[in-house]
């Protein structure tokens, strides 16, 4: 559940550490933000402005959502049993 962040891909820093510790499997920048879709079906949203707030959210299933994708204000995070949570960024809800 850690996040790192890098200007050049050789020297890394911790950016956050995030909580419940979970594996993290997937990321996707959404305007401005990240979602990350980790194990148990957590997926976390870290805000670009106010410090990197992070909001954890989680779908009814247990998934490990090991694939993200964005575009047209959804976030699609694929399963590794090949379920697929939608997530509409304007609204923060899952849907």
């Amino acid at each position: 559940s850690t996040v790192l962040s890098s200007a050049d891909g050789k020297s890394w820093t911790l950016y956050k550490t995030l909580n419940p510790v979970v594996n993290l499997y997937s990321i996707v920048a959404t305007e401005g933000n990240l979602v990350i879709g980790a194990d148990a079906s957590t997926i976390f949203e870290i805000k670009a402005a106010g410090r990197g707030t992070v909001t954890v959210r989680n779908t009814v299933d247990n998934m490990k959502l090991i694939s993200a994708t964005y575009g047209n204000g959804m976030v699609l995070l694929g399963s590794d049993d090949g379920s697929i949570a939608v997530w509409q960024v304007t609204t923060g809800k899952l849907v």
